[in-house]
């Protein structure tokens, strides 16, 4: 009796040891907002990308799960997001650290993660909010988390204006989204003014829609 009760313990340690390396975060909260285990950063979650551009700092070693990439993201000022790449069997991934975060990219070998300002998501459902907008697509060209998509339209006086639009990685066509309408100075113009201010950025912004207009005989 003794013996199984050995045994049986053997096995259930064995299945822990092999468990804690194995990333609880992916793709079960992808597209969603995930609390570290630090319960200090909530976080924009990217199952299956690449946060772009490159890592500021490679750490590979004791990284071991995608949590353990964002706990040391948290130590370190500079860092605003991860992505991370799982070791083969129980050795440690590799988790890099990025200073900045503007686009994702596909990938079949790496999970990523955004640290999200210090502020909580809009309510969804309070008396005061919509129910979204409830369309099943976004207009060509525009992808959730994506690059800035530039659109013209005539005023009733024949006038044709521009403007750009970002859309959050996070938007969900039934929920309510904010909306942010960035108006640059004189002699200036929507691009300059989206990248003064970073509200394309997920790590900035991760939740408004923001728009960008130009203004009369102002292009780009």
């Amino acid at each position: 009796m003794g013996t199984m009760r050995s045994l049986r313990l053997g096995l259930l340690l064995g299945f822990a040891f092999l468990f804690s390396f194995v990333s609880a975060q992916c793709p079960a909260y992808n597209a969603t907002t995930y609390v570290d285990t630090s319960g200090n950063s909530s976080w924009s979650m990217y199952c299956g990308t690449d946060s772009q551009p490159g890592a500021y700092n490679t750490v590979t070693s004791n990284v071991y799960t995608l949590d353990d990439c964002m706990l040391l993201c948290d130590g370190d000022t500079k860092c605003t997001g991860v992505s991370f790449q799982a070791g083969s069997g129980s050795a440690s991934g590799t988790c890099y650290m990025k200073n900045t975060v503007s686009a994702h990219t596909g990938s079949t070998t790496l999970n990523s993660a955004t640290k999200l300002p210090k502020y909580p998501p809009p309510p969804a459902n309070n008396a005061n909010s919509s129910t979204g907008c409830s369309v099943g697509a976004l207009p060509p060209g525009v992808v959730a988390g994506g690059g800035t998509t530039s659109f013209n339209f005539t005023t009733p006086d024949g006038l044709v204006r521009n403007y750009n639009i970002h859309v959050p990685y996070l938007y969900n066509a039934s929920v309510a989204a904010p909306v942010i309408m960035a108006f640059h100075g004189a002699s200036d113009s929507a691009v300059n003014i989206e990248s003064s201010t970073g509200w394309s950025l997920e790590a900035t912004n991760p939740y408004a829609i923001a728009v960008y207009p130009n203004g009369q005989n102002v292009s780009g």
